[in-house]
């Protein structure tokens, strides 16, 4: 629970599902994502996988976790020019990534499944998932993440969630409960990821002979700011002083702006009396290497240097043990 010096309103709880502690390698929501892609491909006889990403993609981060855990061959299919490194991609070709680059004009053809086939075929690859991981096998996984809730005395009132391709957040509204709200803050502005969600909750609903009019629990807010890969000298102090206080680290591109907007007085304001929220954890951290400087501009070198420390342990988290691929396998759980 977040404490109260976080925010104004009187009887407002904020919790915060740790996704990243409950998944290896504090790969949060896309582990869950992935869960089920991986088991579908490994009951289809996969033995190589082919995905795609830009160079600080968790997604591809994520994937090279899992199909190291399950032994299988990844390909990652990188948007930019060849030789392009950093940390995440280095932790990527470790976990046993082959790094394949591709020009900005290649990578706009990701999404013509004659082109992914063709990939697939030159870097023989039995299948692809597509940017992000996002498909209706990664809805379905993504409804274990309430689960986190399952230790908490009362359940949540309303469910936060930062947003990219959507997938998460229908996965969240397709699990919770007809009586909690689920709002979902865009960290991209791009007008089909409401449509995108909606036809993922149309298209569960329909599976599971549900009426999909009571799935209209959920909305998404205004696209946070600054916009995507951008973070201001206030989005670093924020993210600093919260883990000054809690150890809870985030990172600027989802979960720092997400957690800043949700503790802001408008927003709080607009939230009926004695509000239970939760806010998920979608990890995230890899990206946090991306802003290093400008967390040494914000912090202290003392407070800069811990931090980051803690970012290591997370990344580092169940990884490298072998007992920790059953629990891979269970989405965290």
């Amino acid at each position: 629970m977040l404490g109260k010096k976080w925010h104004l309103q009187p009887g407002l709880q904020v919790l915060i599902l740790r996704s990243e502690l409950a998944t290896l390698g504090a790969c949060g929501n896309k582990q869950y994502k992935l869960a089920n892609n991986i088991t579908q491909l490994k009951e289809r006889g996969c033995k190589a996988v082919l995905s795609f990403g830009g160079a600080w993609s968790n997604h591809l981060h994520a994937l090279s976790v899992q199909t190291r855990l399950q032994g299988m061959e990844f390909v990652g299919i990188v948007r930019g020019d060849a030789g392009v490194s950093n940390e995440l991609l280095t932790a990527a070709r470790r976990n046993g990534m082959r790094q394949v680059n591709i020009s900005r004009a290649d990578y706009r053809l990701r999404h013509d499944p004659d082109y992914c086939l063709r990939l697939c075929s030159d870097y023989h690859c039995d299948h692809w998932l597509p940017e992000g991981g996002s498909n209706d096998a990664a809805v379905d996984g993504c409804k274990e993440i309430l689960r986190l809730t399952g230790s908490v005395a009362q359940p949540p009132d309303v469910i936060v969630v930062a947003v990219g391709t959507g997938a998460t957040l229908a996965g969240i509204v397709c699990s919770a409960d007809k009586t909690q709200s689920v709002i979902g803050l865009p960290v991209v502005r791009d007008p089909s990821v409401d449509e995108k969600i909606a036809r993922w909750i149309e298209q569960d609903a329909i599976r599971q002979g549900t009426d999909v009019a009571a799935f209209a629990n959920w909305r998404l807010a205004d696209p946070l700011k600054p916009g995507y890969g951008k973070a201001d000298p206030a989005l670093i102090e924020f993210i600093l002083k919260i883990y000054d206080d809690t150890g809870i680290v985030l990172d600027p591109v989802y979960t720092g702006k997400a957690l800043k907007r949700i503790l802001a007085a408008d927003f709080t304001d607009e939230l009926p009396p004695d509000t239970r929220m939760a806010f998920v954890h979608t990890g995230g951290l890899m990206g946090n290497f991306g802003f290093r400087k400008q967390f040494l501009q914000a912090g202290s070198t003392e407070l800069v240097e811990r931090y980051f420390a803690s970012v290591n342990g997370l990344l580092e988290s169940g990884i490298t043990c072998p007992e920790t691929k059953a629990a891979a396998n269970r989405s965290g759980e």
